[in-house]
């Protein structure tokens, strides 16, 4: 990620952080681009490094979620045996499981206090 930063910095594409620019949060000399989403690498704010660190780590859907990037064989499996049984495809059913753990992820953190 800091990598496609540091290139679209050098490119103009993103502001350097000389002190010119701004807290999105708090208003103070932005140090650091927060990404809230490593899905989306130039998606960032420019954040002073204490709300950075009041931010907490970014969501990463791939290794935040339930269902990862790679799925393991038995899983894929068990994929493929559900989809048989539901008589739908196996990439419809994993958008189900995605979309039903997604759910359960959002309920889980609104139900918290």
């Amino acid at each position: 990620m800091r990598g496609q930063v540091a290139t679209a910095i050098n490119r103009g594409l993103l502001a350097k952080l000389d002190g010119s620019v701004k807290c999105v949060d708090c208003g103070k000399p932005a140090r650091v681009y927060d990404h809230r989403d490593y899905a989306h690498p130039l998606d960032v704010d420019p954040v002073c490094k204490r709300c950075n660190q009041k931010r907490g780590p970014a969501s990463n859907y791939l290794s935040d979620s339930i269902v990862h990037a790679t799925i393991t064989e038995p899983i894929a499996k068990n994929i493929s045996l559900l989809a048989n049984s539901e008589k739908r495809s196996k990439s419809a059913m994993i958008r189900i499981l995605l979309e039903e753990a997604l759910d359960l992820r959002e309920r889980k953190s609104t139900s918290t206090p």
